[in-house]
């Protein structure tokens, strides 16, 4: 699937074999990806791609193989479904991987927003350490120094002390 002004477009591709299913699955703008190989490959190429990107996996398993191979698979985050099956069970199937998927997208914008933030207080508090060896303030002057500045010139808090830190050295 790729997303197209904020729908999900499904991408179709078919391929009998490993090597030709590879490339497209190593493609970053997919946000799904599903997969029947018959030649038994697939496995490790699925396992990659859930390693190695966000992206859905959807893999279809041969009945006779499902037991041993889903289990595998699902440890790794694998949406796996055993064919023969019905169009409505890949229906739902492709729904809940499009719904976990996009969940899974909030948690890391999230998770980038905190890192940010974190990164952010690593440099004021790298400001605030520069501004008390150079000038002998305390921690709260050197904090409100920051601040206040910030507020002065209208920027943020990380450009004044990228600003501190760069005429400190």
């Amino acid at each position: 699937h790729r997303r197209t002004q904020g729908q999900i477009r499904p991408v179709v591709r078919r391929s009998r074999l490993f090597r030709q299913a590879k490339p497209f699955a190593q493609s970053p703008a997919a946000d799904i990806h599903a997969f029947f190989l018959p030649d038994g490959n697939g496995i490790d190429l699925a396992v990659d791609i859930c390693s190695q990107s966000s992206s859905g996996v959807m893999m279809f398993i041969k009945n006779e193989r499902f037991d041993d191979v889903s289990g595998v698979l699902t440890e790794y985050g694998v949406l796996t479904v055993p064919v023969p099956t019905s169009v409505s069970i890949i229906n739902q199937s492709l729904r809940l991987l499009c719904s976990t998927r996009e969940r899974m997208k909030k948690v890391e914008q999230k998770t980038a927003k905190l890192e940010e933030k974190m990164e952010e207080i690593r440099i004021v508090n790298r400001a605030k350490w520069a501004l008390i060896d150079r000038y002998q303030m305390n921690e709260a002057t050197a904090q409100r120094f920051i601040e206040k500045t910030a507020m002065d010139e209208c920027i943020t808090k990380r450009a004044v002390a990228e600003r501190i830190i760069s005429t400190v050295r």
